[in-house]
């Protein structure tokens, strides 16, 4: 449970180090999902992230690429040069996929955000819940946008000038997005386990499947990063938010 700025940006730390304890977690992203093409992919997810990447990155010379070759520069699609395989990556289609295609290529996967009351209630166990339901796409991409405008919906913005433009940010909001962002790029997808996000009055709650492959003393003093998820990371850079292909503002 997590209550205050300071708990909030040691559990983002945490997060942080968060992924699979084998070495073959961390190239699963990268994995090609055969026989899977634009027909399993969000568009509306694909074109938001395209809009909100333009918005950060004007002028970035991807922006003029077709889908698909926006993809591969992404590493949502790659070519195994030895094999001649290609497709979707796995990270790929967590991304921006639609719920089927997903479930086909990472059966396991479930994310899973709720508000919950601070006393336990038998007859009232949340009081809001994301889950893919079939009612929206089901990708980390658009769980990211759902659920990071209920976190941090009822949060205090104060009065704050940056020469003449007021800020919206405050620390509780960079922690919250770093930590959903943590737990959504360093899950382990193929752990029966969920990715689960908890919302209460008292605090907020972020879980993901996978083991820490550093001492926890070091995951929460933060500052070292071992095997990234690659192919989540490398896409627009979804795990720092900070390479200059982040989603920020969402």
């Amino acid at each position: 449970m997590v209550s205050n700025v300071d708990e909030l940006s040691a559990h983002a730390g945490e997060a942080r180090g968060v992924r699979g304890g084998q070495e073959k977690f961390a190239a699963m992203p990268l994995r090609i999902c055969n026989r899977y093409g634009l027909n399993d992919i969000d568009l509306d997810s694909l074109h938001a992230y395209r809009n909100q990447f333009a918005s950060y990155k004007s002028g970035h010379p991807w922006l003029g690429a077709e889908d698909t070759e926006f993809l591969h520069l992404l590493g949502a699609w790659r070519e195994d040069r030895e094999t001649k395989e290609n497709g979707f990556t796995l990270a790929g289609l967590l991304m921006f996929g639609q719920w089927p295609a997903i479930m086909t290529c990472a059966p396991l996967y479930f994310v899973d955000y709720q508000e919950q009351p601070d006393e336990p209630d038998t007859s009232v166990r949340w009081l809001d819940r994301v889950v893919p339901d079939g009612t929206w796409s089901g990708n980390l991409f658009d769980f990211y946008r759902k659920v990071i405008r209920k976190l941090t919906a009822d949060l205090k913005v104060p009065f704050h000038l940056q020469g003449d433009k007021r800020v919206d940010d405050t620390p509780i909001h960079q922690a919250l997005r770093e930590a959903l962002v943590n737990t959504l790029v360093h899950a382990d997808y193929s752990d029966r386990a969920s990715v689960r996000v908890i919302k209460r009055p008292s605090g907020f709650e972020f879980r993901n499947p996978g083991a820490l492959r550093v001492p926890v003393a070091q995951a929460l003093k933060g500052g070292e990063n071992v095997g990234e998820n690659v192919g989540e990371t490398d896409i627009g850079d979804f795990g720092s938010y900070q390479a200059g292909l982040a989603l920020n503002g969402i």
